[in-house]
């Protein structure tokens, strides 16, 4: 059942965006535990298998999880190599997915929000857009810090995880 409800969001994404060219794909959460990460990695999986190049960027330096997703080493991440853009296909780790990889958070990044407003990584948005049919950001919850605004800037689509209250049928 629950993966039908990724089908469900992927086919959600995919109708919406029938007229634009959706490359970059953020996912961000209002708070922690939501599941955004999960849910990224998911549609890349869906994506994946269904043929395209998909690259999930573990953007959540404070909170990396990706690696441990797709049971992946958190080497070389987008941090070390954001200024050797030749680099990204190499450092861009195969999953056990086809057409499937994960440029990993890396080391923790000391003032990740004045380098998430550099100019380096929005060349290295721009050339893994290039490099792949689709990018899939797995970004820091939107309550965390000042990341969030920055990374959403750098996409042409945002998916915002939000986890249920309680059942729909509950009365006050």
């Amino acid at each position: 059942m629950i993966a039908d409800q990724y089908w469900q969001i992927f086919e959600n994404i995919g109708l919406s965006m029938i007229d634009s060219d959706l490359k970059v794909l953020m996912v961000t959460s209002p708070g922690r535990g939501e599941g955004k990460s999960v849910t990224a990695a998911n549609l890349a999986a869906i994506a994946a298998e269904n043929g395209r190049r998909v690259l999930i960027i573990d953007a959540d330096v404070r909170q990396p999880i990706q690696h441990k997703i797709f049971h992946l080493k958190n080497g070389s991440g987008w941090a070390a190599i954001v200024k050797n853009l030749d680099q990204l296909e190499e450092s861009a780790q195969p999953t056990m997915i086809a057409n499937l990889s994960v440029l990993t958070s890396g080391r923790p990044i000391a003032y990740p929000v004045r380098w998430l407003a550099s100019a380096a990584v929005k060349n290295l948005v721009r050339k893994a857009a290039e490099l792949f049919d689709l990018v899939i950001i797995d970004a820091p919850d939107v309550l965390s810090g000042k990341e969030a605004p920055l990374i959403a800037e750098l996409c042409d689509a945002i998916l915002l995880i939000a986890k249920s209250a309680g059942p729909a049928n509950q009365h006050w």
